[in-house]
């Protein structure tokens, strides 16, 4: 909090508003190694606040921005960014390069070495992520560079609950979702699918919108991908012994909902499948 990041008042999952870096920078200045805090800001109400699920990697793309680095380093126990969870896909390939775009994507699919908050705030204020682990050699990934991914990539989420929205209170559902530390990650038709990690108590209070309960999505990442349908088609062949719940492309993108079950197994022949 004394690193200057200014949030908003959604105590446990903040989103930053501005970054006022100066004693930060008058630190630098003296040539000392300055050691931030991960994971907390303030608000504007002056309360401290944390900033939700990767709050640490949010704060040091956040800082890098302000700051005006070159590149901003993650580490993790993963060298970079794969076409897949390696530790679920044996064949899963390590990728050079994918831009702001494709990242935010994988990391909404569910990539867990990614973080959304931090990815979104990187594109937009044009911040370059270097992703590479944190003990060993590893020439990791580079997010943010022009070149795209060279194959597509391939995530998978058991943490969604599927909500079906009702003909009145829609306002109020959405707002009970936000309370609750729902984030909707898509919708289809009245048909939402939210990312409950950070719900630890659940979607309560929801008015009118009906909870079916747990489900799960493999999301599939690559240039123009939605828009090749034949691509598509035989991903969806791949897991037609599958319970496939719906499933749906545009873009970059392509989806499948599946039973929590199945996810794993799922993720692996959509990834062949590419």
């Amino acid at each position: 909090s004394q690193s200057g990041i200014i949030t908003d008042e959604a105590h446990a999952d903040a989103r930053v508003v501005e970054v006022r870096p100066a004693r930060l920078q008058a630190v630098l200045a003296e040539g000392k190694v300055a050691i931030v805090a991960g994971f907390q800001g303030v608000s504007r109400a002056r309360e401290v606040t944390t900033l939700g699920r990767g709050g640490s990697d949010t704060t040091a793309v956040v800082l890098a921005a302000a700051l005006g680095a070159a590149w901003c380093e993650i580490c993790s126990d993963v060298d970079g960014v794969w076409s897949a969870d390696p530790r679920t896909v044996g064949s899963a390939e390590k990728l050079d390069a994918l831009t702001h775009g494709e990242a935010l994507a994988l990391a909404r699919g569910g990539a867990k070495v990614l973080y959304e908050d931090a990815v979104r705030y990187a594109r937009d204020h044009g911040v370059v992520i270097t992703a590479s682990a944190t003990f060993g050699p590893g020439s990791g990934s580079r997010i943010g560079a022009e070149t795209r991914a060279v194959r597509v990539a391939v995530a998978g989420d058991a943490q969604l609950r599927r909500v079906v929205l009702g003909d009145t209170g829609l306002e109020a559902d959405l707002a009970a979702i936000g309370a609750a530390g729902g984030r909707v990650r898509r919708v289809v038709g009245a048909r939402l699918y939210v990312d409950v990690r950070n719900a630890h108590g659940g979607l309560a209070g929801l008015a009118t919108a009906r909870d079916e309960g747990p489900t799960a999505m493999v999301t599939a990442v690559g240039s123009a991908l939605g828009e090749q349908p034949g691509r598509v088609l035989a991903a969806s062949r791949a897991i037609g012994g599958l319970a496939v719940r719906a499933s749906g492309s545009e873009g970059d993108v392509a989806w499948w909902e599946v039973d929590p079950a199945d996810l794993a197994e799922a993720t692996r022949r959509v990834h062949a499948a590419f």
